[in-house]
């Protein structure tokens, strides 16, 4: 990946194919390695603590998230076109020294016994794990339609305005790091019922992007969008985690991922579809109806517990 990096940037006429070769190995890179990191870290606290530790995992994630586009604004106006190459290749050998050196966590999917490696005695995946996913994916489906049809709605109630589409992402990602402080507030509030709680309030918040056309209103259904959403997939996350053994909760998170990324590619190409055809507001609804369908399902799992 450093190698691909370099290239990109140091040579006078990067090509198109390079970049996005880049890009898939990066991300391939993420996914792979990605579950075991978590499950590296998760394994460090109890299990009280995972939705906390998966929170603060996120608000490092969102923090760069809102962090990246100011640096690489920096970058195009200082025309300082070689620091990322550095910055990335940097990054990349700091994570291969910490994977080979530091990674010493005792939540191996195998389990070595005089040179012979055991599968654990548990199956991989149950019934109700099953479940799990599915629903995740679902989800995943139907909340990338806001990153997915956010900038034809910009387009539509404010014409190619690169800086309204630009703090309305802000937004998104301020929201997003409230839900890291929040999750604690919102499980005491809404108990059993809060992941369909949430999922309402993203119904909601969706419907008042496509119905209304003023920026204030907007910027705060995204704030509320994204508070709502980093606290449900953190919730689907943690049950997950706390229901997978130890061995397993690298290869469960996996799925997880997996499930999660093929739901929003899925949900990226449908919704872009529907929007060329209905235009996005009408696909902008269809997503919040079917978002609080799974919410109605979420209520009625919850309803039925003891």
């Amino acid at each position: 990946m450093s190698c691909v990096l370099g290239a990109v940037y140091f040579i006078r006429s990067p090509s198109f194919a390079l970049g996005m070769s880049a890009l898939l190995i990066l991300n391939a890179g993420i996914a792979i390695r990605g579950p075991s990191y978590q499950a590296t870290i998760i394994s460090l606290f109890g299990e009280d603590d995972i939705d906390t530790v998966l929170s603060v995992h996120g608000l490092a994630v969102s923090i760069a998230k809102l962090a990246g586009p100011l640096f690489v604004a920096y970058v195009i106006h200082q025309s300082l076109t070689a620091l990322p190459a550095l910055v990335g290749i940097v990054a990349s050998l700091w994570t291969v020294m910490v994977i080979v050196f530091w990674d010493k966590a005792q939540w191996r999917t195998t389990i070595k016994n005089n040179g012979v490696d055991k599968a654990p005695p548990t199956s991989l995946i149950n019934l109700t794990s099953a479940k799990n996913l599915l629903l995740v994916g679902a989800l995943a489906f139907g909340c990338c339609s806001v990153q997915t049809l956010l900038p034809s709605l910009v387009r539509l109630h404010y014409g190619d305005n690169a800086t309204r589409y630009t703090l309305l992402m802000v937004f998104w990602g301020v929201g997003a790091l409230l839900g890291t402080f929040s999750g604690r507030f919102s499980i005491r509030l809404f108990a059993r019922y809060e992941e369909a709680v949430l999922t309402l309030i993203f119904s909601i918040t969706t419907t008042l992007l496509a119905l209304t056309s003023h920026v204030v209103i907007h910027g705060l259904a995204l704030l509320l969008c994204g508070c709502a959403l980093f606290i449900l997939f953190i919730r689907l996350c943690g049950d997950l985690t706390r229901a997978s053994p130890p061995g397993q909760r690298a290869f469960r998170l996996s799925l997880y991922f997996f499930s999660n990324y093929l739901g929003g590619t899925l949900g990226a190409l449908a919704w872009g579809l529907i929007a060329r055809f209905q235009g996005a507001n009408s696909a902008m609804l269809i997503a919040s109806i079917l978002v609080l369908l799974l919410g109605s399902i979420m209520f009625n799992k919850q309803r039925r517990l003891p």
